[in-house]
């Protein structure tokens, strides 16, 4: 999976970018959903994500987020294990990159596209997960933007605000292409993006392998595009063709104070992406609470244009705000304190049937160990027995009722690689059934396994064992 991320500030034409780049042959490219900056705040009500049904709460909330987004995102069946089943690792940046792995890999995608700006400011978390990832950073002549900021119905209004708001989200990126290398990053200007598509977008298909098409600037004619536009005044130029004029559109609007109020804040950095300031040369300094009085000003008038908006469209746009809103203030589900232990505590199953010893092999989706066999069974809930637990695992795994007896070995092992990943201390005991008659069928996704098999004792050590669990299972044969 090829995967590109573009960060910088918004109103700088990323959904022009992301339509184009949707359009290419082999490209996921869908509406930004927010979903790594908008559960920062909310990964602890999870517990620890080494924790596979964890991870599955997650990718069903995530979804229900992006289920509410005002542009739409196609759907894909079961997404909850198609996300599961991408997972590489335990954070939630694992979780976001995987949601965009599973819906690429199911439209048949090889490249997908994130256009979740704010990601800039995240991306040591990113950059954690191991995974590649190419960054593109898109940017706008700050004049341009503050220009649309103003005519847009949401985001910054006041002058200097969307000015520091520019600068933020330009070091962010300066300092993030440092820290991911060349090799890993791309910078396009907005201006070059309008005036020659295709060259301006060629050292991207290079780098991310993607065949350029003159078919990607009919982007406006795609339902996609059409649809965007109707929704809100924020998409009103995305069923149209690319419009070169929107190049320096700020010097049309003759609001000399806006262009010097941007060119104060911005001016030293205008000139890194070759734009030049035309009024100041000079940055103009802000203390601590003249930038206090600017974002007061500007919360003000932000406050007075939500309130002049239509009710019907700004609930639309408030859906996902309800949606974390709602997150934060619900008790998390029952099992949280088990999933935050820092030890946790399991029951293993030896069932011997007919002089053959019952074992189960892990799918290829399992996060921690793909395709290799172990003993049935699992850890333990909270307030619950250990032959309560070794009863009900056994049943929900395969089907069978057994009568827990005597313990033939006892071992631990870590879930996951991570500081904060928990110590599993596991005991197999000797169990008895009336029947050798498995059946699958409750198996809960979340255990990732995959099928089941009746062993000789003297085949069982030569099968694909989980490691943590090869010397216990030699102990268990011995003491059989």
């Amino acid at each position: 999976m090829r995967r590109v991320q573009i960060v910088g500030t918004q109103r700088s034409g990323s959904n022009l970018l992301r339509l184009l780049l949707g359009s290419l042959p082999g490209v996921f490219a869908p509406p930004s959903a927010h979903k790594l900056r908008d559960f920062q705040s909310l990964t602890s009500r999870y517990g620890s994500l080494h924790v596979p049904s964890n991870q599955g709460r997650l990718a069903e909330d995530m979804g229900r987020l992006v289920d509410m987004n005002a542009l739409a995102w196609p759907r894909i069946p079961d997404r909850r294990r198609a996300v599961l089943a991408e997972m590489s690792g335990s954070t939630l940046a694992h979780a976001v990159l995987a949601f965009y792995d599973a819906h690429a890999r199911y439209f048949g995608k090889q490249v997908w596209v994130s256009k979740c700006l704010e990601n800039v400011h995240f991306i040591d978390q990113l950059i954690d997960t191991g995974l590649p990832i190419l960054y593109l950073h898109l940017v706008r002549d700050p004049r341009d933007v503050a220009a649309s900021f103003s005519r847009a119905p949401i985001g910054p209004k006041e002058p200097r605000a969307i000015a520091l708001r520019w600068l933020e989200d330009q070091e962010a990126a300066m300092a993030a292409r440092e820290m991911v290398g060349e090799d890993c990053w791309l910078t396009l200007r907005y201006e070059d993006l309008v005036t020659d598509p295709e060259a301006a977008l060629a050292p991207l298909c290079d780098r991310a392998e993607l065949r350029w098409s003159t078919t990607a600037l009919e982007f406006h004619r795609r339902e996609e595009a059409r649809s965007a536009a109707s929704i809100s005044e924020l998409w009103n130029n995305l069923d149209r063709p690319i419009r070169r004029d929107r190049v320096a559109a700020y010097k049309r609007s003759m609001n000399i104070e806006l262009v010097t109020a941007v060119e104060g804040i911005t001016c030293d950095l205008m000139s890194a992406f070759d734009y030049a300031a035309e009024y100041i040369s000079v940055p103009t300094g802000i203390s601590a609470s003249e930038n206090e009085d600017i974002l007061n000003r500007d919360r003000e008038m932000r406050a007075e244009l939500a309130a002049a908006r239509d009710p019907e469209a700004e609930a639309v746009h408030l859906r996902r705000v309800s949606f974390l809103e709602d997150l934060k203030a619900t008790r998390p589900p029952m099992g949280f304190a088990e999933d935050l232990m820092y030890v946790q505590f399991a029951q293993k199953a030896v069932i011997e049937w007919q002089g053959r010893l019952l074992l189960i092999r892990k799918g290829q989706d399992d996060p921690h160990q793909p395709g290799r066999w172990e003993l049935p069974g699992g850890r333990m809930k909270p307030d619950e027995s250990p032959d309560d637990a070794l009863v009900r695992e056994v049943r929900e795994e395969v089907g069978l009722d057994v009568s827990p007896g005597r313990p033939l070995a006892l071992w631990s092992w870590r879930l996951g690689n991570e500081q904060d990943a928990p110590t599993v201390i596991a005991v197999a005991r000797l169990c008895e059934t009336s029947t050798g008659d498995v059946d699958m069928s409750r198996n809960d996704e979340d255990d990732f396994i995959e099928k089941y098999g009746w062993f000789e004792r003297d085949e069982v050590l030569d099968l694909d064992l989980i490691p943590s669990a090869r010397g216990p299972i030699e102990t268990v044969l011995a003491n059989l």
